[in-house]
């Protein structure tokens, strides 16, 4: 399964999505009328996030607020602040939710992104 997602800038989109929830950029692709970065855990059989970027023209409208991607992440409130410190924002701190914690950001593109932090095992 794969998700794709335009970005305004995809040097920065890449650097935000490996450097702030730890996926690796798997393959580079430059067609006519894009370039795309295929972004995931590289495990076989696992998801995979694409970043576009569009040649000549902006990013495309979206509709932000019915659209979020999860991410299971080891500390909400720590990555939260990061997406922060790296240009997005916090939509909902960080709060218990039954055995998790979770969280609501917007990454520098606009796009919601659910944290979610399981409970630590005993």
């Amino acid at each position: 399964m794969a998700t794709g997602m335009a970005v305004s800038d995809l040097e920065k989109a890449t650097s935000f999505y490996v450097e702030v929830l730890g996926l690796k950029k798997l393959q580079a692709i430059d067609l006519d009328h894009m370039k795309e970065h295929l972004l995931g855990t590289g495990k076989p059989g696992a998801p995979t996030l694409v970043l576009m970027e569009y040649k000549g023209r902006p990013k495309p409208a979206r509709d932000t607020e019915a659209t979020k991607f999860v991410f299971y992440v080891r500390d909400a409130a720590a990555t939260a602040a990061t997406v922060v410190e790296r240009g997005g924002r916090i939509a909902q701190e960080p709060a218990p939710y039954g055995e998790n914690t979770i969280a609501f950001v917007v990454d520098p593109d606009g796009y919601l992104l659910e944290l979610i932090q399981a409970p630590t095992p005993s």
